[in-house]
Parts: C-alpha cells; sequence; structure tokens
C-alpha cells in the first residue's frame, strides 16, 4: 500500500508537472495568465492534499488490520495455553490415582497438593488482587510439598501456623517468596535445621514472621537471596506504599523476616 500511494503521489506530481511546461502561457493576457497559473496551482495542491488523505487512510486500514492478526494470534495463543494445562492437571491426576494404587501416600499427596499448586499459578495468580484465604491456601500447599521433602530427617525441624479464617483481598505472590528463601537457604540435609513460620491476619492487616536457620554460605547464594527480597521489597513499596513494614534481622545463627501489610 505504501508502494502503490507514492507511486500515485508521483505520478500526480509529475502529470501535473508536465501540463504546466508544456502550456505557454505568454500566449495569454497578465490578468488570464495569473488566473491560469493559480489555477494550476490549486489543482495541484488539491490533488497532493486527495492523496495525502488517500495515502493516510490506507494507512490507518493496514494498521487496524495488522492489530486483528496480532489479535487474532492473542487469541490462538491464549486458547492453546488453555488446553495445555488441562492435559496437565488430567496427567497428574491420573499419576494421582496410580499413587493411590500404589499405596504410595507421600507421592499421592505430594501430587495432590502440586497441582493445586499449579491451578492457582494459572488461574488466580493473573488477577490483580485474590481473597487472602486462597493465598494463604497456596502458602501451606507449598508448605506441605516441602514438608514431604524433609520427613524423616531428625536433624530438620519444621513449623508452621497459618490462621485460616481471613478476609479481604491481596495482591497474589506476595508472601510466598520469604518462605521459599527459608527453605532454601534454611534447610541443610547434614546440618541442624530449623524453620518457624507464622501467618496471621487481624481486622485491617496481615502479619507474616519467618525465621530460619542460616546456611547461607557461599557469596553466590547470598546475592542471590538478596536479590530475590529486594525484588519483593520494590513490589511492597509500589503495591502498598506506607501502608506496609518489613523488618531483616541476619545474623549468623538465624535469619528472621517480619513482614506486616495494611489492607485498608
Amino acid at each position: 500500500m505504501f508502494l502503490t500511494s507514492s507511486i500515485g503521489l508521483f505520478g500526480y506530481a509529475f502529470l501535473v508537472y508536465s501540463i504546466s511546461i508544456s502550456f505557454d502561457f505568454t500566449q495569454l493576457g497578465g490578468y488570464q495568465q495569473i488566473v491560469s497559473l493559480w489555477s494550476m496551482s490549486l489543482i495541484f495542491i488539491l490533488g497532493v492534499v486527495f492523496l495525502y488523505y488517500l495515502f493516510k487512510k490506507l494507512n490507518i486500514f493496514s494498521f487496524s488490520e495488522l492489530i486483528l492478526i496480532h489479535s487474532t494470534r492473542a487469541e490462538l495463543s491464549n486458547l492453546k495455553s488453555q488446553i495445555n494445562p488441562h492435559f496437565l492437571f488430567n496427567s497428574l491426576n491420573s499419576l494421582y490415582g496410580l499413587a493411590l494404587e500404589e499405596s504410595s501416600p507421600k507421592t499421592s499427596t505430594g501430587i495432590q497438593k502440586l497441582s493445586e499448586m499449579m491451578r492457582f499459578m494459572l488461574r488466580e495468580n493473573v488477577e490483580d488482587t485474590i481473597e487472602i484465604s486462597r493465598e494463604f491456601e497456596y502458602v501451606e500447599n507449598y508448605i506441605e510439598l516441602q514438608k514431604l521433602r524433609v520427613d524423616g530427617n531428625d536433624k530438620v525441624r519444621l513449623e508452621y501456623d497459618i490462621d485460616k479464617a481471613c478476609e479481604g483481598e491481596i495482591t497474589p505472590m506476595l508472601i510466598i517468596p520469604f518462605i521459599e528463601n527459608a527453605f532454601k537457604h534454611g534447610v541443610s540435609a547434614h546440618l541442624e535445621s530449623w524453620i518457624d513460620i507464622k501467618l496471621k491476619c487481624e481486622k485491617d492487616s496481615i502479619h507474616l514472621n519467618v525465621k530460619n536457620s542460616n546456611h547461607r554460605k557461599t557469596k553466590s547464594t547470598e546475592e542471590e537471596s538478596g536479590i530475590g527480597l529486594e525484588n519483593v521489597r520494590q513490589r511492597l513499596a509500589m503495591l502498598y506504599p506506607n501502608k506496609h513494614l518489613f523488618q531483616i534481622f541476619d545474623n549468623d545463627e538465624s535469619f528472621e523476616i517480619n513482614l506486616k501489610i495494611e489492607l485498608n
């Protein structure tokens, strides 16, 4: 369309120019010569303006068609993303049933928790806010899944207390990074380890306290943990400005975070 319109504009300009140079204006009188020159100029200008708006209109149509194409592709991509999770959930359910048949309660429980977490990630994590109870449920599923991993290890002590009778809404995935950080840097298969998690809510606020043994012995793990917590700090600053309290207590023996979020 751009090429066609450009050729048309150039062709029209060349045509008017050819006519103007082939016409002998000197044969006309002074007044008629002026009128003829003005008429030719006006025709040229009107033609250029017409082709300009035609070109602009064609461009708008082209842009609209481009938007439609991208919209269609996005819709197809969205449909694909909806199909894949269903397949995944069906597969997890099949594995869950197989684990029950083979009398593997820990495996079946793990699959069930993982399925619930993935459903949360795909369906609710895309929302701006969700019910607090759903966020807390996701946190509990994650802890239960991690508990299966450390269960039977006498060196690891895990305690948690989650208040499930909470009302209101919260931005999703704000709590879980602190829990993940505790399991990642607070649990060792060979050293004495412990994690204490308390997640409570009052009328207009949420309180989280996570305290764990400190096994961040390498510089890379310390930097990785610091980056993760800094990202959460930035999210809190953007989502709950002047409505949250975030504290970190770090020493050689333990690592502790204390978080309070005001909901109103």
